[in-house]
């Protein structure tokens, strides 16, 4: 539980300069505008970010909220930044975010890191007491079973929230409700930027992206995008609910809603559905995680009563085929955490690296689920998948993978 004090709340942001992390010190700069309201005044004490292309950014967030501390992952990056910015603690590489993520000045860390690296982040600063807020993915996804042991059994309560738009609309649609009174639970999905193309139409044109970063409802970063359009990222979103949520696969369903304005909701078994409505922002979930169980005042243009929004909405909701070839990401992480074990971590660990090398010119679009599907089955040839409790191995898999995929690539795909 996040006790705060003199009415301080002391935050970290572990990727800063990143799309979630802008966002996040936007929605702190709206919460200490109403501090004389609130009572409550948020204080960043720890940014951190990848490296030298991140620094104009970073110095900005520096000027302007006065951490005490700066991480950079890069090696080269720390002594760089040291020189431009010396009245900083600037910390390095691996140790600097263990030191951040476990810093006892800290009353939440939100993580909003991409890779394997977030998942260590997420462990150190749940084994020190401390509320989390997470956008990263590998959290769930590749150290799931691990990283809610820790959460549950440690001595110090500790909290981790969801930052992802469709987990917070579960996790408040459940508050005060008993887990088993729940039915299931459903995700929604916009569809991604292809929603209305077949699978022959996409391969037809052949997308660049560009054309894949035109996504109709959420303005997110490249990666999340992509994943958006491949479905890969509801994939992720199950396997997180199977253990954020502490339910079997048959209990979670995806549909598709194009207007991306349920987030997502619980069906109890008296046949009722609670679920959150809003508009297509990242800053509600990450304000509900930073000022949790309260509800602090946020500025909002969405409105469901007509004469307040000047619009009629239509909300539709379809099934969402899991073996519709042009969402094939998604049967691949859903057969991910069917074979469960080491396989989420696998199946996310190329999933990464097939997307950053179409990010970055090297393969086409419609190669990335295919560079999934054959590291998958390369990993199920030459290793033991169940889970035996190590959480190293998730991290040995992790960078296995990423070095099998990028051979895959360099085999059979790069341009």
């Amino acid at each position: 539980m996040m006790k705060i004090k003199d009415g301080i709340v002391n935050v970290t942001i572990l990727g800063s300069t990143g799309s979630i992390g802008t966002q996040t010190l936007n929605v702190i700069r709206n919460l200490n505008s109403q501090k004389k309201m609130t009572g409550k005044e948020y204080n960043v004490v720890g940014i951190a970010a990848k490296g030298k292309d991140d620094f104009g950014k970073l110095l900005d967030q520096v000027n302007e909220f006065h951490p005490d501390k700066v991480a950079l992952f890069d090696e080269d990056a720390p002594e760089a930044f040291r020189a431009i910015c010396p009245e900083v603690d600037v910390v390095a590489g691996d140790d600097g975010l263990e030191e951040l993520a476990k810093d006892d000045k800290a009353d939440i860390i939100i993580n909003a890191l991409l890779g394997a690296i977030g998942l260590k982040s997420t462990i150190c600063a749940l084994e020190t007491g401390h509320r989390v807020g997470f956008a990263n993915k590998e959290t769930l996804v590749a150290g799931g079973e691990f990283v809610m042991k820790v959460a549950k059994e440690n001595e110090y309560q500790s909290e981790l929230l969801p930052i992802d738009s469709e987990h917070s609309a579960l996790f408040q649609s459940m508050m005060g409700q008993p887990k088993n009174r729940i039915k299931r639970v459903i995700i929604t999905a916009s569809g991604g930027t292809f929603r209305d193309k077949t699978y022959d139409e996409i391969k037809q044109m052949n997308p660049s992206l560009n054309d894949v970063l035109k996504h109709p409802n959420w303005t997110m970063g490249a990666k999340i995008t992509v994943d958006s359009a491949t479905m890969m990222n509801k994939a992720l979103e199950v396997i997180e609910a199977h253990w954020l949520y502490a339910l079997p696969l048959n209990k979670i369903a995806t549909v598709l809603h194009r207007q991306s304005i349920l987030h997502s909701a619980v069906e109890y078994i008296d046949g009722s559905i609670i679920g959150q409505f809003g508009e297509a922002t990242m800053e509600k979930p990450i304000q509900f995680a930073l000022t949790y169980p309260d509800r602090i005042f946020h500025p909002t243009k969405f409105s469901l009563i007509p004469e307040e929004n000047d619009r009629e909405y239509v909300l539709t909701f379809q099934k969402l085929d899991r073996y519709d070839p042009k969402y094939k990401c998604f049967d691949l992480g859903l057969s991910a955490i069917e074979k469960g074990g080491y396989m989420p971590a696998v199946m996310n660990a190329a999933n990464e690296i097939a997307v950053n090398a179409f990010i970055n010119g090297r393969i086409a679009y419609l190669d990335i689920p295919k560079i999934i599907e054959q590291a998958m089955i390369d990993f199920e040839k030459t290793h033991i998948t169940k889970y035996d409790g190590h959480i190293e191995k998730v991290f040995l898999f992790d960078r296995l993978t990423r070095v099998q995929t990028e051979s895959i690539i360099k085999m059979f795909y790069e341009r």
